[in-house]
């Protein structure tokens, strides 16, 4: 059989398991006990660092004032129980690996910082600190920044995508925040530290030789499907790859989710399918493209919904694509177009959503040395980026837990998180939920039409919305 089920590794398993790190020391003839190796989706989001800034944002806005010194006390603590946070990429040209970093200091002005800003200027100095990227050869691979008003505050953390997904950037302010209120009655309290895998292989060490390439053989069919002929509309933005980048957002209040969700439940139907279905319905009216252009749009998956019951991961990617086809004509209505996604995305989810995506790209990549796949990586994105033909993408990041983001005595107004900007012609927009209300937001360039354009897209998904929902009226 030309498939060896028993080499299919992802990657080896986290920095304190000390099999895997004696096993990747022997392999790569490394014997510093301080490195341990780059999963396959860490170097993903490296290789497509030029199509965006791979960092995800978390802001919350609290009722009142946070203790600075707690709050400190709480990143270091929370920094320490997950390592991959305190350690430097090192960009090998075989294979990358990550490298404690004894000189990470998370008290330091670069990574911690305190800005007391008014109302005029608070846009202004959050966009400045979203724009500033993560230098993930020096470590750690998180910032935090506290803007402080009058009498609120609100606390932005960023993480670098490389280190963690959508998933793991909410669970890791879950943690930050139950150490802030833990520490006030327990001052000296230290978690365990999480020695759970970040790998892959917890998501299909379970499947059989024969699944694993069956679910290839559908990468290939899927991959045919949305990307020949490279004919799709596109969202027409445009600008420079380098200075400030700008952010865009959508809010909706929880009486209109409500509606929005009573709605939902009339055609069985998520409130992704019709938050896809009102941005489809926007995108084709704004769009550009080639005569006769497919409607074509790409979504990310949290693969965590294929992990068995028993299993559980550390901080870390487990996400994956998924290609949405809805082929030259949305349909006549929204109805019709809600239709045609809940369809196709209910089919995608009965053929393990994402899983051939990511398998797939192992397959053609995985055992390359880094600086090839680097270079095949690039030429192809390099290709679509003259061409422009670029379906946009939609990430649905999930709900934030109010229960689990708790600060103690102190309230939560407001979470959402924010989407990572792209640079032209790439186009992304996030989908957060928190307390019943939901966000939309979009990054790009600042020096572009970028704001106006991607203003005019959000007003007209939330026009879709209001005529096929009229509850939802202003």
């Amino acid at each position: 059989m030309f498939f060896n089920k028993r080499k299919f590794d992802f990657e080896s398993r986290h920095p304190d398991s000390e099999p895997a790190c004696a096993c990747f020391r022997k392999k790569r003839g490394m014997n510093n006990s301080e490195r341990f190796r780059a999963c396959f989706s860490d170097n993903m989001n490296r290789l497509l660092s030029f199509v965006y800034l791979p960092q995800i944002h978390f802001r919350i806005d609290l009722d009142g004032r946070l203790d600075e010194t707690r709050l400190l006390d709480a990143l270091e603590i929370a920094v320490r129980a997950t390592p991959v946070l305190s350690c430097r990429y090192v960009e090998h040209p075989i294979r990358p690996y990550w490298e404690r970093n004894p000189k990470a200091d998370c008290r330091g002005g670069d990574v911690f910082c305190v800005c007391r800003v008014d109302e005029a200027r608070f846009q202004g100095v959050l966009y400045h600190f979203l724009s500033c990227p993560i230098c993930e050869s020096t470590g750690p691979q998180i910032r935090v920044m506290v803007l402080r008003t009058a009498s609120t505050d609100s606390l932005i953390l960023k993480l670098n995508h490389q280190a963690a997904d959508a998933f793991a950037v909410k669970e890791f302010g879950y943690l930050l925040a139950s150490l802030y209120a833990r520490l006030k009655t327990c001052p000296h309290f230290q978690p365990q530290v999480d020695s759970r895998s970040r790998s892959l292989r917890l998501v299909f060490g379970p499947f059989s030789a024969g699944r694993l390439l069956r679910l290839a053989a559908r990468h290939v069919a899927e991959t045919l499907d949305n990307f020949h002929p490279s004919k799709n509309l596109y969202f027409p933005v445009s600008g420079s790859f380098e200075g400030a980048f700008r952010w865009v957002f959508k809010r909706f209040d929880s009486s209109r989710v409500r509606a929005l969700k009573t709605y939902c439940s009339q055609p069985r139907a998520t409130v992704n399918d019709v938050m896809t279905t009102a941005l489809v319905r926007a995108w084709s009216e704004l769009g550009t493209g080639p005569e006769n252009g497919f409607l074509r749009l790409v979504g990310t998956v949290d693969l965590r919904r294929h992990l068995p019951d028993s299993c559980s991961a550390g901080l870390c990617n487990l996400s994956s694509f998924y290609f949405l086809n809805l082929g030259k004509d949305p349909g006549d209505d929204f109805c019709q177009t809600l239709n045609r996604v809940k369809t196709r995305m209910d089919a995608l989810k009965s053929k393990d959503i994402g899983l051939g995506f990511i398998l797939g790209n192992w397959l053609l990549t995985g055992h390359l040395p880094f600086a090839l796949q680097k270079f095949w990586v690039r030429n192809v994105m390099g290709r679509l980026m003259r061409i422009r033909h670029v379906p946009p993408v939609m990430t649905n990041m999930g709900g934030i837990d109010e229960r689990r983001l708790n600060f103690g005595n102190l309230g939560v107004a407001a979470a959402e998180l924010i989407a990572p900007p792209c640079y032209p012609p790439f186009f992304g927009v996030g989908l957060s939920g928190f307390r019943n209300c939901l966000s939309l937001s979009a990054g790009g360039s600042a020096e572009s039409d970028f704001v106006d354009r991607t203003q005019a897209l959000f007003d007209r998904v939330a026009r879709e919305l209001l005529l096929e929902i009229p509850k939802m009226r202003w």
